[in-house]
């Protein structure tokens, strides 16, 4: 019995010392599938309600986004990191939007329009970020942006779609 003890001990050392270094971890690298697959699945796990799991997704959407401009400036965002990022950014955005939904269903339009606020301002802000990456970037990353730009653009035509109908109004205190 103290073997067994021991072993899970040393597996949770390991295994949470593993999760902290992942939590830098970006997309192409070594521990980016356990950043993404376990530590953000373990903290999303926290989010008990509608509204907080809708406020962990759009979290996850601007960590995406923040994934994107980090390898764009170093000229490392290829073909796979794109394709990470931006799947990872939809299923999200689709999460944000079903949450939204559940809440409006649910009577709770304060906080539905809250995240749609949210929501809306943070692709505004990092659409201007993504540009001004772009404007100083070689001209192959560029072309290595434009993925990752269209999904943004197409969040922030659902995220108006989402504010409209909650009533919600973008304020600088959402970024």
């Amino acid at each position: 019995m103290p073997i067994i003890a021991v072993a899970l001990a040393a597996a949770l050392v390991v295994g949470g010392g593993v999760s902290v270094a992942a939590q830098s971890a970006l997309p192409g690298q070594l521990l980016y599938p356990v950043k993404v697959h376990v530590d953000e699945n373990v903290a999303g796990a926290f989010a008990l309600s509608n509204a907080a799991r809708a406020d962990w997704d759009v979290s996850l959407m601007k960590t995406r986004l923040d994934e994107a401009e980090q390898l764009a400036q170093s000229g490392s965002l290829g073909a796979g990191a794109q394709t990470d990022i931006t799947d990872n950014f939809d299923a999200h955005l689709y999460d944000v939007g079903s949450m939204i939904t559940k809440l409006k269903a649910a009577g709770d339009t304060a906080d539905a329009a809250s995240i749609a606020a949210k929501l809306k301002t943070m692709l505004a802000v990092h659409q201007e970020l993504l540009a001004s990456t772009s404007a100083q970037v070689s001209s192959a990353t560029q072309t290595s942006l434009i993925p990752v730009v269209a999904e943004l653009q197409g969040a922030l035509g659902a995220a108006a779609v989402l504010s409209s109908s909650t009533g919600a109004q973008a304020s600088p205190s959402d970024k």
